[in-house]
């Protein structure tokens, strides 16, 4: 806390808290072997959220867009051209 107020939290014998700390280990040559030497397991987490904006400075005037209208247009798109490949008898 910034004003000097404490929060003391205590367990139960054999209860521990594992706070969930985010390491981009690639930004930090470091972060393994400082990890290790304090005895800290690291874990890979994958964070995928479709909520996720998507940014391309060519790509739609450089407005981001969500992951999921991405994901959903890419699969309209295909389905159109499969469609129009099969009605032209393109995959025999």
């Amino acid at each position: 806390m910034t004003d000097g107020t404490t929060q003391t939290c205590t367990f139960e014998d054999g209860h521990t808290l594992t706070p969930a700390l985010r390491v981009a280990v690639t930004a930090c040559d470091g972060c393994s072997a400082t990890a290790a030497s304090f005895g800290v397991q690291l874990e890979v987490e994958v964070n995928s959220s479709r909520s996720s904006l998507l940014q391309n400075d060519k790509f739609n005037d450089g407005k981001a867009v969500q992951q999921r209208q991405v994901i959903n247009d890419t699969r309209g798109h295909v389905a159109e051209l499969l469609a129009k490949s099969i009605q032209r008898g393109a995959l025999e």
